[in-house]
């Protein structure tokens, strides 16, 4: 669908009612990533369930013999090897790293895995639709433009001066590497960001009934001053 559009389709005859139904399927797939990465990781959650048990009892014992070591004036490395070998805990701590959760215990991270479906039209959704923003959105569209300009350079690397004040703290964490900035996930926080803006109005698309101006709703001036 998105393929097929051009400028001009969209613009003229029923191009506001093929340029909503365009953003409403974008939509849609967004929030569909959204759920799947969510059940994802409520599943993994619930299927590590037994072995995160596991583990608790394990450190719970640990930290018993440990307490008891140190009321008692003993040897806390012989405490610890009276619950467990220390091979036993070294596979016990590699078992535990497996099995953590990120810090804010999102599921972020597993929206990775879903880039490849978003790749597929994205850069002729991106391309296909003017989009204007308010001044308060104006990095988001500073980073469609990059993106547009990404895609049609076929090159991956982010600029230096890619806009980031759009990230929120939730996208930090899988967002940003170090001093890099990862494509998929700046790219999916920002497709996830522009959905909202359009949605609350603090940007809209040229030929659009559903995502037009606001001020469009408006009553002219001179119509205002003629009615007063």
């Amino acid at each position: 669908m998105f393929a097929c559009a051009s400028s001009s389709t969209i613009i003229g005859g029923t191009g506001a009612t093929i340029t909503d139904e365009i953003i409403d399927l974008h939509d849609r797939i967004i929030e569909k990533l959204f759920s799947t990465a969510k059940n994802t990781h409520q599943k993994q959650f619930q299927q590590s369930g037994k072995a995160i048990n596991n583990q608790m009892l394990l450190y719970s014992k640990i930290g018993q013999a440990l307490l008891d070591a140190k009321q008692n004036e003993t040897d806390p490395f012989a405490a610890i090897e009276s619950v467990i070998s220390w091979t036993d805990f070294e596979t016990s701590i590699t078992e535990v790293q497996l099995l953590t959760q990120p810090e804010s215990f999102d599921y972020l991270d597993l929206m990775g895995s879903h880039y490849s479906t978003l790749r597929r039209y994205v850069p002729a959704f991106l391309d296909v639709l003017k989009i204007q923003a308010t001044p308060s959105s104006k990095d988001i569209l500073a980073g469609v433009e990059i993106l547009r300009r990404l895609n049609a350079e076929n090159t991956r690397k982010l600029p230096d001066d890619t806009p980031i004040s759009f990230v929120k703290k939730r996208w930090k964490e899988v967002v940003f590497k170090g001093k890099d900035i990862d494509r998929r996930y700046y790219e999916l926080c920002l497709l996830s960001e522009l959905k909202n803006v359009l949605r609350s109005g603090d940007a809209w698309v040229e030929g659009s009934r559903q995502f037009k101006d606001f001020n469009t709703y408006l009553i002219p001036f001179e119509k205002f001053t003629e009615l007063k």
